[in-house]
């Protein structure tokens, strides 16, 4: 990723700042913000309590990933006998061809998603 020196940036800042002089004049700008103080801190308010909720639902993470491994597997026995299960890396494989889950919360969200490994 290429950084960026302090002459970059400050025409970054101009350039946004340029553009909301070319929307509205300062006043106008000026104006709006004193009619709309109050909604930054209601929006201060629920985007701490989304963090706080995303930190808490990771939590939940190993567990709910151990419950659904357990689900597939009782669901898969039946449809393919030769089904091996490795609850310690949750880790589903047949005779034929091993499958490894992505075990990392996927957008925050626990998820298991099963993915072919390349044939031997």
């Amino acid at each position: 990723m290429p950084r960026f020196g302090l002459p970059a940036r400050l025409g970054v800042i101009a350039a946004a700042l340029a553009l909301f002089a070319a929307m509205a004049p300062l006043t106008a700008w000026l104006n709006a913000l004193r009619q709309t103080a109050g909604l930054a801190l209601y929006a201060l308010m629920v985007a701490a309590t989304a963090v706080a909720v995303i930190q808490g639902s990771q939590s939940l993470w190993a567990p709910s990933a151990e419950l659904t491994f357990r689900l597939v597997n009782i669901l898969l026995k039946p449809l393919c006998p030769t089904l091996q299960s490795d609850p310690a890396t949750l880790t589903l494989s047949t005779s034929r061809r091993p499958w490894v889950p992505c075990t990392r919360p996927v957008l925050g969200r626990p998820s298991i998603t099963l993915q072919a490994s390349p044939a031997p």
